[in-house]
């Protein structure tokens, strides 16, 4: 995720320094100065919707007036009566008009918002499957690095795991060291496990063995003494 912010960032402060550069040529050039930069804020600051309404009543306003200079003193009494009327319709309809018109910029505003929070809801899935995806590509490359260190000290000759233990013990890391000889086979562990035999030595498989029970299964049995024998029997010849 973070190489995806980055590469936003960065196109972001490139059009930023492009709109400077430009906003800079323009001003030198005396394509722009700060009246025009005024007109041009006064163009945008009413909504479109406001532009309309002050349209319609500056239209109706004209008409009012058309009709009041045409009006007076040559109609009768029930004909004014008819023109205003026909004013008020007209002005009527214009009210309903802009009440329409901004009834649907309303819509097409809700419309947008629901658009740009369900391409959100979508990104924002898009992501987090992503960084699942992520976190199980590492889980499992790390089970995979886990299963290949331990069939690596099953294959070990038992005195050189057992000083493999004991360094990482010393760095540690001794939760690791557990976690090795618990997912041995019962076989190769109890090999690594008898060749600690000085006193200090001693100790520490103690403390392995009953952080073992601790950890979840511990040691499990040798599968029969012939087998263990004969297991003993090759780590002695290897070492």
């Amino acid at each position: 995720m973070r190489p995806l912010w980055t590469i936003v960032s960065f196109f972001a402060v490139v059009h930023l320094l492009a709109l400077m550069l430009f906003g800079a040529w323009m001003w030198r050039t005396g394509r722009l100065s700060a009246q025009r930069l005024r007109e041009a804020r006064d163009i945008f600051a009413p909504t479109l919707a406001e532009e309309a309404r002050q349209a319609a009543e500056q239209d109706a306003a004209a008409r009012r007036n058309a009709a009041a200079e045409v009006v007076p003193v040559r109609l009768s009494s029930l004909e004014r009566l008819n023109v205003l009327t026909s004013l008020q319709d007209q002005e009527q309809q214009i009210s309903q008009r802009l009440q329409q018109e901004s009834e649907m910029l309303t819509r097409q505003f809700e419309q947008l918002n629901a658009r740009i929070e369900a391409e959100r809801e979508a990104f924002d899935a898009q992501r987090q499957s992503w960084e699942e995806a992520t976190r199980a590509e590492r889980e499992r490359k790390a089970d995979e690095q886990f299963a290949q260190t331990v069939r690596q000290y099953e294959s070990l000759p038992p005195r050189q795991g057992k000083e493999l233990l004991i360094a990482l013990v010393g760095a540690g890391r001794r939760d690791q060291a557990v976690a090795y000889l618990d997912a041995m086979s019962a076989r190769a562990a109890s090999r690594i496990l008898r060749e600690f035999k000085s006193a200090e030595e001693l100790v520490l498989a103690t403390e392995l063995l009953e952080e073992l029970r601790s950890f979840g299964l511990g040691l499990r049995e040798p599968e029969s003494p012939a087998d263990d024998d004969a297991a003993d029997t090759a780590g002695d010849g290897a070492d």
